[in-house]
């Protein structure tokens, strides 16, 4: 073989990897590529409610994402739990700094509101610790909550008779009204 046919089938040779390797090349570029579109698809979506929750990131997204999780609490279908972890969401929603309309009070509301929903269950530490940072934001003392909850149901208590004694009151005045008219027409 001579230097000329030595180097050309080198340059074959060499011209040969190269096409393997661009071939492999764009395999794993094909890879690589289908891979980021999954990545970008699945997790990577500013808002995605379905899914754990992404923080939005614009005011329009926030308002969007308060109005999905209220719709989820006025819909009647919706599981127990799914008005849980709705109010939970919503909380954090409305505690969040980018929110425009940050609101610590009805976050802590909501909070609460899925706590209560939890059935006796114990609360997962965040959710305890969130509760108690709104709480400390709020001038709120959670050790004053269980008293809050037996008044409210007292108050609930209290209204209650309040209404039956309005309706015996309103019957005791038809009553009244009606003996005066006899006593009218007696004499």
């Amino acid at each position: 073989m001579s230097w000329t046919t030595d180097a050309k089938a080198k340059d074959i040779h060499d011209f040969m990897v190269i096409l393997r390797m661009g071939h492999a090349f764009k395999e794993n570029i094909c890879l690589l590529t289908a891979l980021v579109v999954v990545l970008l698809l699945s997790s990577c979506v500013l808002f995605n409610p379905e899914k754990a929750m992404i923080l939005p990131q614009s005011d329009q997204e926030f308002k969007e994402a308060i109005d999905w999780y209220d719709n989820i609490l006025r819909d009647e279908q919706a599981s127990l739990n799914d008005k849980s972890r709705a109010h939970l969401r919503l909380g954090l929603l409305y505690s969040h700094y980018r929110n425009p309309d940050l609101d610590y009070d009805l976050a802590l509301q909501h909070v609460e509101t899925s706590i209560g929903m939890l059935n006796g269950a114990a609360p997962d530490d965040n959710v305890m610790n969130l509760r108690s940072l709104l709480s400390s934001i709020t001038g709120f003392d959670i050790s004053k909550l269980p008293a809050l909850y037996k008044l409210k149901t007292e108050n609930t208590a209290l209204a209650n008779e309040n209404l039956e004694l309005r309706k015996t009151l309103e019957k005791l005045n038809d009553l009244e009204v009606e003996l005066e008219k006899k006593r009218k027409l007696i004499r």
